[in-house]
């Protein structure tokens, strides 16, 4: 092999051990950015923070999988467990393909024609550098089944592990929730039209003795949901002025802004500037009057009308899973009943789309996504076209360019290594963003639905906008005369081009694996340098610029995708050019422990069950189906005449991997019921809770300040000492009240007080908690 491939290599590894001091430094110097949760006080549980600079590596190696399910939820473990077992996996793979099938494709060569397949970099070590109708073949397709076996091992151990984790995760506080014994109902009857109705309906069904809660969804609500939500906005940026004002009373500054609209509410002309708490206290004021009227005429006239769904919640999780799985009416169609999501996961706009709104958004949605992955392949050819130099001998003009690269070894491994596979790695940062702005007019009622319909996207989208099409991207466009008039010829371009595309891959892999990880994801220097930004020049108040410290969500869709595209790769490649294989397993290594590391002190957990593991199966399954495929296809233009017995195994893993998924289906998607808890007896409180958790956010009253002891926010400097007793930053104390607790503005101040107060709805004191730090001396 050249010494021009091999610079890529060193490169990455030069990088990943820069990458790692710096992050080994910087994760305490910016403990608040690089540790999060050790600032983050909770009831049970706060991260350790190691004594030493590398005392993070065996905290994080060792820290326990009942730990993270505690406190990072099922979703985190499994995805832990996916990277732990793909890196196992290859390595078991590894032996095999570097003791056997290398020193096979690289002593083993023949002469080739200048018109063949021409042999350069990992070429030479791919099992195309065997002469044809070689019976060495056989070693190939020996490790074909070898790979294939382990393959089918690994899905029945996720799914083993998915049932172990869902009982531990099922036996734990979570079956307290109240969403964990309620059902979604779909298709009611027209006759069903009120909360009574409904509870009528599974009384009868379910028993009446079951049926503690029932709530009929609205209607005709898309106006006032519409209204609730921009209502909310202004909510925001009302809290933010009036702690910008707290912030800085001393200089007299205040939040204003300039209205880029004729605001007919307040008779405002385009252009004029406004005091922001002002402004924002006179809208909310005129929104309320509106949402309290909309809110009146729905009252009045929904028996009128049925939404067709509604939500159920019974006395205990067992009569829960029966209702989902029982079918409830002859007619399947009709009073479907699944387990309830939680209310986080719920979007509510979903309940006032039209079924012709839903159909055009469809449309638009599909027709958006087409036009992309149209588009979206010329860049990624041309990329990879880019990454094979000796393709460019082949035009003319670019041989002297060729000739002069062939004399310097270092500057053509960084063309032929670094940028392909830098440029690689942006087009795919670049896409999920592109995804979720085309299928955000596209909404399911849950949100960790929209995530799962990312991941399938995504995942199609590499799969084969980047791996098939890249590979055909030397190729294609010199025959495609050919091509037309024999498109069989489609399977002797794969055949030829996806070995020759290994070392292409193989340097994508180490960049991601190695500069990628310990840049992005240790050192998340993107994220830090975002932080800085909006720290200096965004934010306005200390409120903004703590929540610029929070914990972030863990993008699960994007990182899954990008994982199982690598296991694509890397199944694909373990036969032919088995020298990837040793790369696959550091990615993987690093992907494992860059995420535990960052879900033990930086993320936060997610808030609802995304239920991904099942999708990331069936994307494994047909990465399999892919690399029979090609390996069918590659052993026809060897011409070796026993390749299509790689079509058993391809059956086997078929039979094998449906068997698994049949049996641990259940097990998965459902409780057991002898693991379920005992009947719960409802106090008044808990059925007023429940009674708000699944009401149409859009019926509630309005959004107030809540516990805000004694808080007077003066219009002017006059009263600087008597506001400065009680100043502290709304928002911050906003986001850390009581999940679902309601709050509101206050508009019945007296008139003789010279400013905006607020009223303490806590009941508590209106005296200052010096102890807490409320209290700050002039």
């Amino acid at each position: 092999m050249t010494v021009w491939v091999w610079f890529n290599p060193f490169f990455a590894f030069a990088a990943v051990v820069v990458n790692m001091v710096a992050f080994s430094f910087l994760r305490k110097k910016y403990a608040r950015f690089y540790m999060p949760k050790t600032f983050v006080t909770t009831d049970h549980w706060k991260p350790k923070d190691p004594d030493t600079r590398w005392g993070w590596v065996k905290e994080v190696y060792y820290f326990s999988d009942e730990k993270l399910l505690q406190n990072c939820g099922l979703d985190t473990v499994l995805y832990l467990h996916f990277l732990k077992y793909a890196c196992l996996l290859f390595a078991a793979m590894t032996p095999f393909g570097l003791i056997v099938l290398l020193p096979i494709n690289s002593s083993h060569a023949e002469a080739v024609p200048d018109d063949a397949l021409f042999l350069s970099g990992m070429d030479q070590y791919s099992m195309a550098h065997i002469k044809d109708r070689s019976s060495l073949f056989w070693a190939h397709l020996v490790s074909v089944c070898i790979n294939t076996s382990l393959v089918v091992a690994f899905v029945w151990k996720m799914y083993h592990t998915w049932r172990h984790w869902k009982i531990k995760d099922g036996s734990t506080d979570a079956q307290h929730d109240f969403h964990s014994r309620t059902v979604f109902v779909r298709g009611l009857p027209p006759y069903c039209k009120t909360n009574d109705d409904l509870r009528s309906l599974f009384c009868r069904l379910m028993g009446e003795d079951r049926v503690v809660h029932t709530v009929m969804l609205p209607q005709n609500i898309g106006e006032l949901h519409a209204l609730k939500e921009h209502r909310e906005h202004r909510f925001k940026k009302w809290i933010r002025s009036v702690d910008y004002l707290h912030e800085n009373i001393l200089l007299g500054k205040r939040l204003t802004h300039r209205v880029n609209f004729i605001d007919e509410d307040l008779n405002l002309t385009k252009g004029t500037v406004v005091d922001d708490i002002e402004y924002y206290k006179k809208h909310l004021a005129i929104m309320d009057e509106k949402i309290a009227d909309l809110q009146k005429e729905y009252n009045n006239s929904r028996k009128d009308e049925s939404s067709g769904c509604g939500f159920v919640t019974f006395d205990s999780i067992s009569t829960a899973l029966m209702a989902s799985q029982t079918l409830l009416h002859h007619n399947r169609i009709k009073i479907k009943a699944r387990l309830a999501p939680s209310v986080v996961d719920i979007d509510w706009g979903w309940f006032v789309r039209s079924t012709r709104e839903f159909l055009m958004r469809r449309t638009v949605v599909i027709a958006l996504l087409v036009a992309l992955f149209i588009f979206w392949s010329i860049p990624v050819s041309a990329v990879a076209a880019a990454a094979n130099i000796d393709s460019w001998a082949k035009h003319g003009w670019l041989k002297p360019l060729v000739d002069e690269l062939n004399q310097h070894e270092v500057l053509k491994g960084f063309l032929m290594g670094f940028l392909p596979s830098c440029s690689l790695s942006f087009f795919i940062l670049i896409l999920p963003y592109l995804l979720r702005i085309i299928l955000q007019p596209f909404k399911y009622l849950m949100r960790s639905k929209n995530e799962r319909t990312l991941l399938r996207i995504f995942w199609f989208f590499l799969v084969l906008n980047v791996f098939l099409i890249s590979v055909l991207a030397n190729t294609y466009f010199s025959v495609i005369r050919e091509l037309i008039d024999n498109p069989q010829m489609l399977f002797t371009i794969f055949g030829t081009s996806i070995p020759r595309q290994a070392l292409y891959f193989a340097n994508w892999i180490i960049f991601e694996g190695f500069v990628s990880y310990s840049f992005f994801f240790f050192c998340r220097m993107d994220e830090f340098s975002m932080w800085k930004f909006r720290s200096r020049f965004v934010c306005k108040t200390v409120a903004e610029r703590e929540d610029a410290h929070n914990p972030i969500q863990f993008d699960f869709a994007v990182q899954y995708s990008r994982e199982l595209f690598v296991f694509c790769i890397g199944l694909n490649y373990s036969s032919m050019s088995p020298l990837i294989l040793p790369f696959v397993v550091v990615y993987y290594a690093f992907a494992y422990m860059s995420a535990k590391n960052n879900f033990i002190y930086v993320y936060s957990p997610p808030k609802r069950n995304l239920k991904m593991l099942r999708i990331a199966m069936n994307r494994v399954l047909v990465s399999t189906i892919i690399y029979h495929i090609v390996m069918i296809g590659v052993f026809g233009i060897k011409s070796f005449e026993y390749g299509g017995l790689v079509g058993i195994p391809l059956i086997g893993v078929i039979i094998g991997i449906s068997y698994i998924k049949r049996r641990y289906h259940l097990p998965t998607k459902y409780l057991a019921l002898n693991n379920c808890i005992d009947k719960k007896i409802d106090t008044q409180e808990d059925l007023e809770a429940i009674q708000q958790m699944y009401m149409h956010p859009s019926l509630k009253p309005p959004t107030r300040i809540e516990s805000i002891p004694g808080l007077r926010i003066p219009p002017s400097v006059d009263v600087v000492a008597e506001s400065m007793q009680t100043s502290f930053p709304l928002l911050k104390r906003y986001k850390e009240s009581k999940e679902g607790a309601m709050v509101a503005l206050d508009e019945d101040e007296d008139d003789d007080v010279d400013g905006i107060a607020l009223e303490n709805i806590s009941g508590r004191d209106d005296d200052v908690d010096e102890t807490n730090g409320h209290h700050h001396q002039v």
